[in-house]
């Protein structure tokens, strides 16, 4: 395969772009600064397949976008709170949906979790319709914090003393970043409804109340929901969610609950489709769509993830590391779950008997420079010649973005992304994830990489047609493609 440059932003795609073949469009999100005034902005393109030409007039995404707020909220005003661009870091995979919306979430601006009292964020979900007819203003809002807990005073945020407060965030009404780790918001069908869900990060949790917040926690949106203008904001609230009873702990941990994304299954071994969530710590949720549970005191019955490969926190890391972070995004196909924790081989697990049944890789990488030991392991797609049919008929490939960490003492991220370098990689499945406790274990085959380049952190690929689209820190887009092509 050999590659191509397919757009350029000043500070470069830290998201995954989606492609609307229909259209022979790709759309994505860069980020810039104003030289003249030092603002940031966050801007929607829509380019042109064959030569990467701008289809319609960048949208300044959030621009213009508020919602109603209490007045104690982190950067709230006279009642409502206003996306500040600053503030807001762009991270997850972009949506196209079925009704020709574009959605785009953000998290907190400049790796900032461990700072929370300096950076006023929340996680926010925004709306725009691209085709057939494109709207540039906003048609969905929904920030996730937008209340505060005044139970406890009214300290202003910037009074905070620090973030080891495990209830800072509710009494500042911030955090609920939905960043997932660079997945996107994902989709499933209930009936004639079809929903969005998303996973929030560490942030302020209120359950009552007129403007609840939802830190920490997977929330699900109805997709016909259209609730936002400029002249009267109104909150897209979700039309269900599930908050873990040790919000709190995640919290003050660093340890966030919608950190991997939510992946939706097909309809399993005959039964319904589920909602696969982790956090940080490796514990995974499978929860059930149309009925997730809310909050209460005790987690709900039977939805932890049961035979995991990180085992809730118990790690088969490489070289006998400790780590098992989940800090990338699975991916599902046909009853198979791969994940890639930090430091660890790449997981393989299948769902049988209701529980996914997990091993971890056992083969050896050959020529592999970027082993998935460090910081933050890999983003993972499938792609397959089939849908309903057996892995080893689908000639399947799984595509990973490994990034290796080479800053040492640790930097942020987002702070110093030139630490971050990167590979795109194929593995061929030698041997599929166990359908029972007695197949031979999980091995997979790197068939090709690309040469190392300046990665965007937990940037996912796409794929289409034969080329894969990865975001590149400071370049844009880069298209791999078969070399016949």
């Amino acid at each position: 395969m050999t590659s191509a440059i397919a757009a350029e932003a000043l500070t470069g795609v830290l998201s995954t772009s989606v492609v609307y073949v229909h259209d022979q469009v790709v759309y994505l999100v860069g980020g810039c600064e104003n030289t003249t005034d030092s603002s940031i902005h966050w801007y929607l393109h829509g380019l042109n397949l064959a030569d990467g030409s701008d289809k319609f007039t960048p949208i300044d995404v959030g621009k213009g976008v508020y919602v109603p707020s209490a007045g104690g909220a982190a950067g709230a005003t006279s009642g409502t709170l206003p996306f500040q661009a600053q503030y807001q870091l762009q991270r997850a995979a972009l949506l196209l949906a079925a009704n020709g919306d574009i959605y785009v979430a953000f998290g907190v601006a400049n790796g900032s979790e461990t700072a929370f009292v300096r950076y006023p964020y929340h996680g926010w979900l925004i709306g725009y319709r691209v085709t057939p007819t494109l709207n540039s203003t906003a048609n969905f809002a929904f920030a996730s914090t937008p209340d505060y807990d005044s139970s406890n005073g009214t300290t202003p945020c910037s009074n905070v003393p620090n973030y080891s407060n495990t209830d800072v965030s509710n009494q500042c009404g911030l955090g609920g970043a939905i960043w997932m780790s660079g997945k996107g918001p994902a989709i499933y069908n209930a009936g004639e409804t079809t929903y969005i869900v998303v996973g929030t990060g560490n942030g302020g949790v209120l359950a009552g109340g007129s403007l609840p917040s939802w830190g920490s926690s997977i929330v699900s949106f109805d997709l016909n929901t259209t609730c936002t203008t400029t002249s009267s904001p109104t909150q897209c609230s979700p039309a269900e969610f599930y908050t873990p009873s040790n919000y709190k702990t995640l919290n003050a941990n660093d340890q966030d609950m919608g950190n991997s994304g939510v992946v939706v299954t097909d309809t399993l071994t005959g039964g319904s489709s589920q909602l696969v969530a982790f956090d940080k710590t490796g514990e995974g949720y499978v929860l059930n769509p149309g009925s997730l549970p809310g909050y209460s005191s005790s987690d709900c019955t039977n939805c932890k993830f049961q035979g995991a490969a990180t085992n809730g926190g118990t790690c088969n890391g490489a070289g006998g590391s400790n780590y098992c972070d989940i800090i990338s995004s699975p991916v599902y196909w046909n009853s198979y779950l791969f994940l890639w924790p930090r430091a660890e081989d790449l997981d393989g697990c299948y769902w049988n008997s209701g529980l996914f049944s997990c091993q971890p890789n056992t083969k050896t990488y050959s020529n592999d420079d970027l082993e998935p030991s460090g910081f933050p392991g890999g983003s993972l797609v499938l792609s397959a010649n089939c849908t309903n049919c057996t892995l080893s008929g689908s000639n399947a490939i799984l595509w990973g973005i490994a990034t290796s960490k080479a800053a040492v003492p640790y930097t942020e991220p987002d702070a110093a992304p030139d630490n971050f370098s990167a590979k795109l990689k194929a593995y061929s499945l030698l041997t599929p994830p166990p359908q029972s406790g007695t197949t031979p274990n999980f091995t997979v085959d790197e068939i090709w990489a690309s040469p190392i380049f300046l990665g965007s952190i937990f940037a996912q690929p796409t794929v289409v047609n034969g080329s894969v689209y990865v975001p590149r820190y400071g370049l844009g887009v880069e298209v791999f493609y078969p070399t016949n092509q």
